[in-house]
This record gives structure tokens, C-alpha cells and sequence, in this order.
């Protein structure tokens, strides 16, 4: 990332490379997993980019091997901060959009599968009372699993 900047909408305006290269997916697929001391050496150079980025007040939101690159001289890049999100807005349910469910943290999943398993109960009594209660439910549980 270049540079940053915020809209008057409150949302960031970011400013980053173009990267040559191919993505962890991309490469996963054409080859294989990767050796271990491959593994660690991308697993580290995302952990400090995540800590920059997290270090100024931003979530990347959608972590996955599509929107990790591998470029050239072994460069490791995070792509795709569409979804980015400041991490003093994410309390507000509003506001959140989760990343690809795929890829979301264990805390995450569990949380809303309990949402919905309720939304699901045979029993109607027991369901959520109505559309937007159990949104609501699953933006929190969402939310609160980070």
C-alpha cells in the first residue's frame, strides 16, 4: 500500500501497486502444496503485512490464497482490500460485510452456525421472530467471533 486516504463517506480510498506475479491459488493449483520452509517464509511476510495494516486501524476482511500474490524475487503481496474494513466500525452490524465464508476464522463459524441452527429449529416457536432479528444475530455473531 502507497497510501491511503479516507472519503467523506467514512470509507478508506487506498492507493497500491500493481503486482506481477501469480497468486498463492494459482500457484497451489499448478503445483502443489508448498514446501515447508515456503509455507513459513509467506505465512511471515503476510503476518507483518497484516500487522501494518491492522497497526493503523484496518481488517483486510477477506484473507485467502486468491488475494495473496507471489511476485517477482519472492515478493509476498495482499491483494484485494475491497472489503477492508475499519476495526472501530465493525461494532456497529451495519457496517459489516464478511469476507468469503471459506475463509472465515473458526470463531466466526461457530458462532453463526448457532444463528443458524435456531433459524432452522422445527419447531417455529423457536425460530428467530422475524427476518431481520435473525440478521442482525448473524452480523453480531459474525462480529463478535474477531
Amino acid at each position: 500500500m502507497y497510501d491511503f486516504d479516507r472519503l467523506p463517506d467514512g470509507r478508506f480510498l487506498l492507493a497500491m501497486e500493481y503486482v506481477v506475479g501469480e497468486t498463492v491459488a494459482q500457484q497451489l493449483e499448478r503445483g502443489g502444496p508448498f514446501a515447508i520452509p515456503e509455507a513459513i517464509r509467506v505465512l511471515r511476510a503476510m503476518a507483518d503485512g497484516l500487522n501494518h495494516v491492522h497497526w493503523v486501524g484496518i481488517l483486510h476482511g477477506d484473507l485467502k490464497p486468491q488475494n495473496i500474490m507471489l511476485g517477482p524475487g519472492g515478493a509476498v503481496k495482499l491483494l484485494d482490500f475491497g472489503v477492508a474494513h475499519e476495526m472501530a466500525q465493525l461494532v456497529a452490524a451495519d457496517t459489516f460485510r464478511p469476507g468469503t465464508l471459506a475463509y472465515m476464522s473458526p470463531e466466526q463459524l461457530r458462532a453463526l452456525a448457532e444463528v443458524v441452527a435456531r433459524a432452522l429449529h422445527p419447531e417455529p416457536a423457536e425460530r428467530w421472530p422475524s427476518a431481520v432479528a435473525f440478521a442482525q444475530a448473524a452480523a453480531r455473531a459474525v462480529t463478535d467471533g474477531l
